[in-house]
């Protein structure tokens, strides 16, 4: 039962206690009326009862004095009943005595009625009584058209004395009776000694109408109070569910609807309901500017993704050209070894230190070029680095901000336990605030989860970004010791070249020269395969670099995922078309790192709606608000070759044709950048 009421609206619950009330009141007051009525049949009774008692003692005296011997039992009867003829109260009330007599007993004595005395009373117009009770306590037994004075008589034959109700007629004071008939509520009692029953009987149609009387003036009453408290009610309900509507209303707006944080309430006046509405207005404006910067930062750290992911994919391809190049350094060393043992062992020979000579030439060539790629690979990698350390500091950014959104729910959740307080102190009136403030308190406890969720996810992110710089210094450190180890090599070959000019000019001391390059070239091998030793653990810095550039991309598909369930009002615009181009870079920025085989992606994925963050927008929110623009339209096909192309990319690296796929992503960034310059468009001519 109290699950099912506290399903029901705040407005029924008012009145079903208003309903309530006004029911006490009724069953109230009804118990009163009936306790009254049955307190007055009471006293009629007893009254009755004490009256036959005194009619009772009379009888008790005559025969006493008949059993004392002073009266004979004639004239003992006799007296008494001359006795108790005369005996009144209240006027015109009076007592009677009837016989035992079976079937039906005979009237001995009727002080009204003198015709009667000595009669058999088996007249129908006897038969009126209604009920009977035996004793003072026995059951009332409803009895219908029985002979009244036989009703007297199976009363005292089964319990001495008892009372009979029946309809009778009231005397006129002219004379006469009624035609009429009221209620008569009659006590008899058995004298065993002479068999006689004596009673006495009262009208008790005044407690009837006593009853009416007073169950008229409380139906009155009750009237007006329910007018009243029902003219109260409606006002205090609509005082008070208005103000609790329109809030739930838009607590419901945030959390399950368009979660439009703009959306402000209005307080009309002052008080606990007043201050609810404050507090929600102050929180909602907070959050409103907390999840604006919250997009704003996220936004650059899709667009940073981006950039990274792309720095990252060139340092590799930076790495692999200089795999490449230290291979052919390394095989042209060996093959000048080769020919400084040639020149060894025919030192006669001119034209073997020609030869030479050009060979030397030609492996400084290659050591300068190799110089020159380490130059240019670790400028790429010092760009990687600061390219990473950005997200870091926005990461930080973020993590402050989150801070903020933390304080915010704490102080809320404050708010919301003094409403819960207020709504205490107010009683039953206050139960259905108590609950609008439990589900406040309730949304800031969700709003502290969610920033726990974010702060959660920022610190992967950072952590990814971290460990990306370390692995850009790692990089940056490794490639200047190829530049030292370059450098040596080329001053090695500069050597050997300086030793073939001497071996042209002293050929008599050709074979000790062509010695010493022999164990110079050794050298040269030695440093190449250091050189090749640092490329190969760059590649793999870089490939690192690229999975934590795909992994920060998702991260950050899905906190725009959740900071995008919340609308911004007057700045949802620019939120708008902020979350629709970071979503697409960080789309971007996913496939290719599944083209770098970090992530994984299906076809179904790469064209589906459902997977990316622009198609969801564009075709719901995006067409229906900026639709009637040309170049949001035009969006439309470049957005489908995209996914198109996607799609292709993605097949051709299932099938294994990776040259083909990496071909196919050539095709990507242009129109990225096509759609990006048209969201750009679109946003410039709506602020214009």
């Amino acid at each position: 039962m109290f699950h099912y009421f506290k399903t029901l609206r705040v407005a029924t619950r008012i009145w079903i206690l208003v309903g309530l009330l006004f029911l006490a009141q009724i069953g109230s007051g009804a118990y009163q009326l009936y306790d009254r009525k049955a307190e007055l049949l009471y006293e009629k009774e007893l009254k009755t009862r004490h009256l036959v008692a005194t009619a009772f003692a009379l009888l008790n005296h005559y025969h006493g004095l008949e059993q004392a011997g002073r009266l004979t039992g004639e004239d003992a009867r006799a007296q008494a009943m001359a006795a108790m003829k005369a005996l009144r109260y209240e006027d015109k009330e009076y007592f009677w005595i009837n016989d035992l007599a079976r079937p039906i007993p005979r009237m001995v004595m009727h002080p009204m009625v003198p015709a009667l005395d000595g009669q058999v009373l088996g007249d129908p117009k006897f038969d009126r009584a209604t009920r009977e009770q035996d004793g003072t306590d026995g059951k009332a037994v409803p009895v219908t058209s029985k002979n009244l004075f036989i009703a007297f008589n199976d009363v005292v034959e089964r319990a001495g004395h008892g009372y009979v109700t029946y309809d009778w007629p009231k005397p006129k004071a002219g004379g006469g009776v009624t035609s009429e008939l009221y209620p008569k509520l009659s006590y008899v009692k058995k004298f065993a000694p002479w068999g006689w029953v004596v009673g006495s009987g009262i009208y008790v149609d005044d407690v009837d109408a006593n009853f009416a009387s007073q169950a008229q003036s409380q139906v009155i009453v009750a009237a007006v109070l329910l007018a009243l408290l029902g003219c109260l009610s409606a006002l205090m309900v609509r005082s008070i569910v208005v103000a609790i509507e329109r809030t739930a209303d838009a607590m419901l707006d945030i959390a399950a609807g368009e979660g439009d944080l703009s959306r402000r309430l209005v307080p009309e006046a002052k008080g606990s309901l007043t201050c609810l509405a404050e507090g929600f207005n102050a929180f909602a404006g907070k959050i409103e500017q907390t999840i604006g910067q919250v997009h704003q930062c996220s936004t650059e750290l899709a667009a940073s993704a981006s950039k990274l992911s792309d720095v990252a994919h060139h340092t590799t391809d930076g790495v692999r050209c200089q795999e490449d190049a230290g291979r052919a350094v390394q095989a042209a060393v060996t093959q000048m070894a080769v020919q400084v043992q040639a020149v060894a062992e025919s030192a006669g020979a001119a034209a073997s230190a020609r030869l030479a000579d050009r060979e030397a030439q030609g492996g400084k060539a290659v050591v300068d070029d190799t110089v020159t790629a380490i130059m240019a690979l670790a400028e790429d990698v010092q760009q990687a680095d600061q390219v990473i350390a950005e997200p870091r500091r926005e990461s930080g950014d973020i993590g402050g901000i989150l801070g903020v959104i933390r304080e915010i729910a704490d102080q809320t959740n404050l708010l919301a336990l003094d409403a819960a307080i207020e709504a205490a102190r107010a009683g039953e009136q206050g139960r259905g605030f108590a609950v609008v403030a439990d589900e406040v308190r309730k949304l800031a406890q969700r709003t502290q989860l969610a920033t726990l969720q974010i702060h959660g996810k920022i610190g992967i992110l950072q952590h990814g970004a971290e460990s990306a710089s370390a692995a850009m210094k790692t990089s940056r450190e490794r490639a200047g010791l190829s530049v030292a180890q370059a450098g040596a090599a080329g001053a090695s070959l500069e050597r050997i070249t300086r030793a073939v000019k001497e071996i042209t000019e002293r050929n008599a001391q050709i074979a000790v020269a062509a010695e010493d390059q022999s164990h110079m070239a050794g050298h040269i091998t030695t440093s190449l395969a250091g050189i090749s030793e640092v490329a190969q653990e760059t590649a793999l810095d870089a490939r690192h670099t690229q999975a934590a550039t795909g992994e920060q991309a998702a991260l950050v598909a899905r906190l725009q995922a959740l900071v995008g369930q919340f609308g911004l009002g007057q700045h949802n615009r620019d939120f708008d078309f902020d979350a629709a181009i970071s979503g697409h870079l960080a789309w971007k920025a996913r496939l290719r790192s599944f083209l770098d085989g970090q992530t994984t992606l299906t076809r179904e994925q790469a064209v589906s709606h459902q997977h990316c963050v622009l198609s969801k927008w564009y075709y719901a929110e995006g067409l229906a608000n900026y639709g009637a623009m040309r170049s949001m339209r035009d969006i439309e096909a470049p957005h489908q070759e995209l996914h198109a192309t996607s799609a292709r990319i993605v097949e051709a690296k299932q099938s294994g044709r990776e040259a083909e796929a990496e071909g196919l992503y050539t095709a990507i960034e242009p129109l990225s950048k096509r759609i990006v310059g048209l969201l750009q468009d679109t946003r410039r001519q709506l602020m214009a």
